[in-house]
């Protein structure tokens, strides 16, 4: 809602409040008078597991890469000779938080949330501390995933960045600086690592979010589409229709994406459009050329 973005933060709103005034000002013209309580139900029923699902393949994706975390633990402790001393696995969304709790009722681990500002408590040494990564956000570790009633079945996440958090949207590069910011932090608290150096893979389904927007704050970007032709293992994207600007891998399943762990090397062709031109002011919306290969 143009009035109030990203979910109410630019205007100091809560996103409860926010999503009752789309609902109201989306029914209005079809009822005159919105029931009260329509807009706690719909509230309800999208901070739940009823109104989603997890895409195919996510569930063993994220138990691949459970073995995956296994296999970079033993080469950091020198028992294997892995190309990867880590393996770290994070959501960014165009979303509020209600995100985590949802993926904790699809049985999906969150252990950090991000936050953009370090909390009173930071420093504390108890469960829910909080770590500040130095670049403007903090990650927070969420109260319930050391609940060892739960075996988070489908996997876990090490954290997870939403636009409310942070305060800016896909496919601004800030939120994707905030999301690496909590990576490192995560690899301080987890690791003891302080390099900074990593590489780093989004993957999301729609260009101008997922594509453009990490390949500008200098990541590998992966298009996300379970209706990809087959064959089709790359694809151009214009950012304004004139002429073409980048390719970027195309996936149909999550986990074509462990494949990629093991060519890492030769995927800098897909990586740090820094240098990518703006588009044209008369720019008709990005679009997305098939290749096959």
């Amino acid at each position: 809602m143009k009035k109030h973005p990203i979910y109410g933060r630019a205007t100091g709103i809560s996103p409860k409040e926010w999503w009752k005034e789309v609902v109201i000002k989306t029914m209005e013209p079809y009822y005159p008078t919105v029931p009260e309580t329509l807009p706690e139900m719909l509230w309800t029923h999208f901070s739940t597991k009823k109104a989603y699902e997890l895409s195919e393949g996510a569930t063993p994706f994220l138990q691949n890469i459970r073995h995956l975390k296994k296999i970079a633990y033993e080469t950091r402790s020198r028992k294997l000779n892995w190309g990867f001393k880590s393996v770290t696995v994070g959501v960014v969304t165009n979303s509020d938080d209600r995100v985590v709790d949802v993926l904790k009722a699809l049985d999906v681990g969150v252990i950090y949330r991000t936050v953009s500002s370090p909390p009173s408590n930071a420093g504390e040494t108890n469960q829910n501390a909080s770590i500040s990564p130095r670049d403007g956000v903090s990650i927070v570790q969420d109260e319930d995933f050391y609940d060892e009633r739960r075996q988070w079945e489908a996997g876990v996440l090490d954290f997870v960045t939403t636009s409310y958090a942070v305060g800016v949207e896909k496919p601004d590069k800030a939120i994707f600086d905030a999301a690496l910011a909590s990576a490192r932090g995560y690899l301080r608290e987890i690791y003891n690592d302080d390099s900074g150096r990593f590489f780093w893979i989004h993957v999301g389904d729609e260009a101008e979010k997922d594509v453009i927007g990490p390949m500008r704050a200098g990541g590998v970007a992966v298009l996300y589409d379970t209706k990809r032709k087959e064959g089709e293992l790359e694809r151009m994207i214009s950012i304004d229709g004139v002429g073409v600007d980048c390719a970027c891998m195309v996936v149909k399943d999550l986990r074509e994406m462990l494949e990629t762990l093991e060519v890492m090397e030769f995927m800098d062709c897909y990586r740090g459009l820094g240098w990518m031109r703006e588009p044209l002011p008369t720019a008709a919306p990005i679009k997305e050329l098939s290749k096959k290969d």
